[in-house]
């Protein structure tokens, strides 16, 4: 993963929720101990994260998720931010 400062990793965050949002997902930032992940309640597509945990685990977290759908369809995203996320790596 290439260096990110900390307000560039606040930009992407709320650059992937914006996606996932626009993908029908509502994204929820929570405090408690728990692990992130993705379900359906109500037939609502949900993405919880843990608002405690370490930012740069929060963006991976949300770039696995818009990689996966990013595979199973296609839709836009900006070509600085989708560079981001294809360079992505831990």
């Amino acid at each position: 993963m290439a260096r990110y400062t900390k307000k560039e990793l606040n930009h992407l965050q709320s650059e992937l929720e914006e996606i996932l949002e626009r993908k029908g997902y509502l994204v929820y930032s929570g405090k408690g101990k728990f692990q992130p992940g993705q379900c359906i309640v109500h037939q609502n597509k949900r993405i919880v994260i843990n608002k405690y945990a370490p930012l740069k685990h929060r963006v991976n977290f949300l770039v696995e998720i818009v990689k996966d759908l990013d595979q199973n369809t296609t839709f836009y995203i900006k070509p600085a931010i989708r560079e981001k996320i294809e360079n992505w790596s831990v």
